[in-house]
């Protein structure tokens, strides 16, 4: 009788300890796993890759559910505007802590690995530098510029970028006489992006220009003789790199050669009156600068 008092006391403490495990395994379970977004801003991809398409762009303190993870991307489910509904995609682990966990914000920060410039749709900025034009009767001048970019895609950019400078011009018998050119680029271009790691984001660029230009002479002169220079389309390419010092402000290094041809008339009471013949103004333009992204 005892014994049989002994095997079910045994019976059901293995029963209880059946329904416990069950029951915590059913918590751990049921329990969901969330991360929250410790970067100013963050990407989340529609693939674990940081060549993959931006999803959307979610801000500081966003908590998102976690569905799994594939090495250092968790899958989560961004939020869509209509209640109710989310769309699957990917975060990268330096840029979220899971939740419940004592992860520095500014440690956390500085692990970032994706260029900030993935964030942006729009961006603008102010450069200093200088031009040489390649023909050697022409000098170097200092170079001020102003620019707007618009983002196409995760990869293409559009740049508008205006920009002023003049020259010193040696007298040429074949060319202009002795004075300053002074010359408005007006440049379009295509600008193709190379994220790198550490903030890094450099692109090749090519593109279209319309330069406005104009010419004085110095020394002595009759003031009814002079020359003139047309206003002349032009191409351009070159490269450059920005570098985000945070998710908005960035430094910037371009380089761009600009081939054109501008027709230079012999005038007189500012009126054109000989063709002095089609004068080679291309030249290589270095600047920096500061770009915003907003």
């Amino acid at each position: 009788m005892e014994q049989k008092k002994i095997l079910s006391r045994k019976k059901l403490s293995l029963i209880l300890s059946a329904v416990l495990l069950l029951f915590a395994a059913g918590f751990s379970q049921t329990e969901e796993l969330k991360v929250k977004v410790v970067s100013r801003r963050a990407n989340v991809r529609e693939k674990p890759s940081l060549k993959s398409d931006v999803l959307g762009v979610v801000n500081r303190g966003m908590v998102l559910q976690v569905d799994g993870k594939e090495g250092e991307w968790y899958k989560v489910r961004l939020p869509l505007k209509l209640e109710g509904y989310s769309l699957p995609g990917y975060i990268h682990q330096s840029l979220v802590e899971e939740v419940g966990k004592e992860v520095p914000l500014s440690k956390a920060e500085d692990q970032e690995k994706e260029p900030s410039v993935s964030g942006y749709k729009y961006g603008a900025g102010l450069g200093l530098g200088f031009a040489s034009l390649f023909d050697k009767n022409y000098g170097n001048g200092l170079k001020l510029s102003g620019n707007f970019c618009y983002k196409l895609t995760e990869e293409l950019s559009l740049e508008l970028m205006i920009q002023t400078f003049r020259v010193n011009v040696k007298a040429n018998p074949q060319g202009l006489m002795e004075g300053k050119l002074s010359m408005f680029p007006i440049q379009l271009s295509l600008r193709r992006h190379f994220p790198l790691k550490n903030n890094f984001n450099s692109y090749l660029s090519a593109g279209l220009g319309y330069y406005l230009n104009g010419f004085s002479l110095t020394g002595i002169r009759i003031p009814e003789i002079g020359d003139k220079v047309n206003d002349a389309l032009g191409l351009h390419f070159g490269g450059g790199v920005d570098y985000f010092i945070n998710q908005n402000l960035a430094a910037n290094a371009d380089l761009r050669f600009c081939l054109l041809k501008a027709a230079a008339w012999e005038t007189y009471l500012s009126e054109p009156t000989q063709k002095i013949g089609n004068i080679n103004l291309s030249s290589f333009m270095l600047g920096i600068g500061i770009k915003y992204f907003f």
